[in-house]
């Protein structure tokens, strides 16, 4: 008893811990969002590590390049490039599953590869901080480019639930979520009813990438205020439980 005692106590026993728990259960959340979409259609996305990356990365290149405009177009900015930057990478192995009948465990789990050489390039490289004496690390965010706080706890709680209601009403209450489901239990019965199935695959899990690049946007904004290899900590593995 009192070894959950103390789980207890270190996840809700002060406020700070709370605001910490609370923390990190956003990218979890989101990047869950983001598989159990794939794996509604039996898409076996273990490239969330690699979709949060290159959706970091999309943030990351408003964040540097148009870092002189307001947070309220910027911020945005940063979320769509989160989104499609994921999206793409997620989109790439559903591509050859739907057109050459790949297998996506392997190909999204290599993708993450990828795209930790791709981000390591990056900080070792062009966006090396000239600033950092040496140190290879990618420029700090200015404030314009950070997520604001709220109930002191950066917005990223709120992007969370605002999701988590969209994913459900997508998946419950629209033909794309039908679509998903039937195409999900069975291809050839997708086929039979007239559904454009590659279509379906390519499109879902650029959407289901997409939500795990909002994931990469919110932690590299409102956590660690810049890009590094380390963003993701492992969170879209522990989002695949």
């Amino acid at each position: 008893f009192s070894v959950y005692v103390s789980m207890i106590d270190g996840a809700f026993g002060s406020s700070y811990r709370i605001l910490e728990t609370l923390r990190k259960s956003i990218p979890l959340i989101i990047a869950s969002l983001g598989i159990s979409i794939a794996f509604r259609l039996r898409f076996w996305n273990i490239g969330a590590e690699g979709q949060i990356m290159m959706g970091a990365f999309g943030a990351t290149f408003f964040a540097l390049y148009f870092s002189t405009l307001p947070a309220v177009i910027l911020i945005p900015l940063m979320m769509l490039g989160g989104f499609i930057c994921g999206g793409i990478w997620g989109g790439i192995p559903a591509y050859f599953r739907a057109k050459f009948r790949t297998n996506e465990t392997i190909f999204t789990l290599m993708m993450n590869y990828v795209a930790l050489k791709i981000i390591t390039y990056l900080q070792y490289g062009p966006w090396k901080d000239p600033g950092a004496l040496g140190f290879p690390k990618i420029p700090n965010f200015t404030p314009n480019a950070v997520l604001p706080n709220l109930f002191g706890l950066h917005i990223g709680w709120v992007i969370a639930l605002v999701l988590v209601i969209i994913i459900h009403l997508m998946i419950n209450h629209t033909k794309r979520g039908y679509e998903i489901n039937v195409v999900g239990e069975s291809e050839n019965t997708g086929r039979y009813a007239g559904m454009n199935v590659s279509r379906i695959i390519i499109v879902t899990i650029f959407i289901s990438g997409g939500i795990c690049g909002i994931c990469g946007m919110i932690e590299a904004s409102g956590v660690n205020r810049t890009l590094t290899v380390e963003i993701t900590r492992g969170v879209g593995y522990t989002a695949i439980i």
